[in-house]
């Protein structure tokens, strides 16, 4: 073995690490358990689009094994030999006729497929599938905001949605081109400001799908997260009801003065009230107005669109799904508040809250830790 392992270049040796290294990231990307596999398809759109991506590999594996067998028997059959100069030709009809079918046949054997795919998702949901669920998805830099027109609620970065029941996405964007994916639900689709895009998928089973932009939109791109989360229909109206009814009331005195210093200081920009009467249609006028702004003046605008904090201690994650925090654990939390830019560069609250920006408005660690408690104490008072 070391007389064998002597002879072997530096290149060979290399090769052959590079080779190996390259094997297994590639058996580690096909995991299907892993949180953003495609090939854990847990819904019809990913199945369906899981299954013609097989379809196609298969049919690009055979035509590499053809092709490369071919050209290696070639090599090996017609080496050089000696001096003589091989036999001219110049064409072959039935070789041409050959090599021109057949392409055409395996693309055509390729593209039949793709377009009954496209053709069927690009439809919407099918009218079989009973009444879907409206959702509006919009992204901003960076994180996702979540309408239900119909429910008349607003949320970000959590997309709750009901098992075994469709749900029809609206995208859309307010600055620039993003691109929505829930990898083990549904493939990728642009969301593009001033248009568009509908998409609809659907979960078999309930469980916490980890969704990301696959767009690139700026210096925090990978870092535009968001969690789909699929419930059974009877926890899905838990989370309705819940989110129609108002909060409990702060109850320690760190509540009560997180509230105050939140109202002060935070609420020009963050809403947290969408449970009341009328507060839909007025987050939405308040979205867009300030996108109208900021758009004017995207370095000095006073204000900038910011996720509705409607209920945020019944949420999971913080900076669109960087972070997780609990009511046990709020580290998360508190150093978020604290210093946004810490856990995501370049995020707008950072850049434009008046408790970064102006030494005199910072806040102190007793005020930090009283906003976090607040936070986490916005839970519907459901008793």
């Amino acid at each position: 073995m070391k007389i064998f392992a002597g002879k072997l270049s530096a290149n060979t040796v290399i090769s052959i690490t590079l080779l190996s290294i390259t094997s297994l990231l590639f058996l580690v990307g096909c995991n299907p358990e892993d949180p953003q596999s495609t090939f854990g398809d847990k819904g019809p759109i990913a199945k369906q689009q899981k299954d013609l991506f097989i379809l196609i590999f298969w049919v690009a594996a055979f035509v590499f094994i053809a092709v490369e067998g071919v050209l290696i028997f070639l090599l090996f059959k017609y080496r050089y030999k000696d001096d003589k100069l091989p036999y001219q030709s110049h064409g072959n009809t039935k070789l041409e006729v050959i090599w021109t079918i057949i392409p055409a046949i395996i693309l055509a054997v390729i593209a039949v497929p793709t377009i009954q795919v496209i053709w069927d998702q690009q439809n919407g949901v099918p009218d079989d599938m009973g009444e879907p669920l409206r959702v509006e998805a919009i992204g901003h830099q960076w994180w996702f905001e979540f309408r239900y027109p119909d429910l008349e609620i607003v949320t970000a970065n959590e997309l709750h949605i009901p098992t075994d029941r469709p749900v029809s996405i609206k995208l859309g964007s307010n600055d620039v081109i993003h691109s929505f994916w829930i990898p083990k639900l549904a493939g990728k689709l642009d969301m593009i400001p001033l248009n568009e895009n509908y998409m609809w998928l659907m979960a078999d089973e309930p469980g916490m799908y980890y969704g990301q932009c696959a767009e690139f939109c700026g210096v925090a791109h990978a870092l535009m997260r968001f969690r789909a989360i699929a419930e059974t229909e009877e926890d899905f109206d838990k989370w309705v009801d819940g989110m129609r009814t108002e909060p409990k009331p702060p109850i320690t005195d760190s509540e009560k003065n997180g509230m105050q210093v939140f109202m002060g200081k935070c609420s020009m920009c963050h809403t947290k009230d969408s449970y009341s009467s009328g507060s839909y249609a007025r987050e939405i006028k308040t979205q867009k107005s300030r996108w109208e702004i900021w758009l004017n003046d995207t370095e000095n605008a006073p204000q900038v669109s910011a996720p509705n904090l409607t209920h945020f201690g019944l949420r999971n994650t913080i900076g669109a799904g960087i972070k997780e925090f609990s009511k046990e654990n709020p580290e998360n939390l508190i150093n978020w508040i604290k210093d946004p830019s810490s856990i995501k560069i370049g995020n707008r609250m950072h850049k434009h809250a008046s408790i970064y920006t102006n030494e005199e408005n910072k806040l102190s660690a007793k005020e930090i830790q009283d906003v976090s408690n607040y936070l986490l104490s916005l839970k519907p008072n459901m008793e």
